[in-house]
């Protein structure tokens, strides 16, 4: 039954980031697309639907911040609860402050502007995301299967 949800919900992402391209091809054009950091943005500056929502980039932006705020939060607790596992601790409260302020170094420093961040994308971010999006979940699951088949332990 997982399985079947993760797929819908992988699915209907899909279809929805290629609308979400399709439509800011079609209205912006491919440069003008290719060279914004958020298509979408713009996209929603120009809709304006018979001037009784006139301004509904506002709304896409304040639904943008909830959703970032949301996932960093969850990814902020599961990292904590995570080291606290690791080191086994009782209670990841004591981690939460030293570890949120080590965030914000870490993201001043890796991060400073935005013509950093762009050329680390288009630099970095490739061979990061093959390693430990990839061949690093490849190599755990090739160890798990070879140890569920009664491979060396």
């Amino acid at each position: 039954m997982q399985e079947k949800a993760f797929f819908v919900g992988q699915l209907l992402a899909g279809i929805v980031l290629i609308i979400i391209t399709m439509l800011a091809i079609l209205v912006l054009g491919p440069e003008l697309t290719a060279r914004q950091n958020y298509p979408i943005y713009m996209l929603a500056k120009k809709i304006n639907i018979a001037n009784f929502m006139p301004r509904l980039e506002a709304i896409l932006a304040i639904i943008w911040f909830i959703t970032i705020f949301i996932r960093f939060s969850l990814f902020f607790y599961v990292t904590v609860l995570g080291l606290a596992q690791t080191l086994k601790l009782q209670d990841y409260r004591p981690l939460v402050f030293p570890f949120g302020i080590l965030l914000i170094a870490f993201t001043l420093i890796m991060s400073p502007n935005i013509v950093h961040y762009n050329e680390f994308i288009s630099d970095i971010w490739p061979f990061y995301a093959m390693t430990f999006g990839f061949l690093l979940p490849l190599i755990l699951l090739i160890i798990s299967k070879v140890q569920k088949n009664g491979g060396p332990n």
